[in-house]
């Protein structure tokens, strides 16, 4: 999903196949995620309730009153792999930021 809530035209499976429209419904993979701006409130409330986590996978869905809802939290199998098999930088616009810290706070300098 880009910064502006549209699907990036495809998904990659767990062996990097890359598919343009689902494989069981057909449904094209560029559409617009409804409800946007609530998702991403939505998730970041989530995700700031999860303590000692600095990656996960939120699944959500839309129930049947336009409300998100969490369907499970993944800690240990989101990998910044998932961005990069879309040719995403996985820290986008913070990449800058987090690239100076790692550089003046990685363990071998302490």
């Amino acid at each position: 999903i880009n910064q502006d809530g549209y699907l990036s035209g495809y998904a990659v499976d767990a062996l990097r196949r890359k598919y343009y429209t689902h494989p069981d419904t057909g449904v094209g993979f560029n559409e617009s995620i409804p409800y946007w701006d609530e998702l991403k409130k939505f998730t970041i409330n989530v995700a700031q309730k999860i303590l000692y986590s600095r990656l996960m996978g939120l699944d959500v869905c839309l129930d049947e009153k336009s409300n998100w809802r969490m369907i499970e939290i993944n800690n240990f199998s989101a990998t910044i792999g998932m961005s990069q098999n879309y040719g995403i930088p996985f820290f986008g616009e913070h990449l800058a930021e987090v690239y100076e810290y790692c550089k003046n706070n990685h363990w071998a300098l302490i």
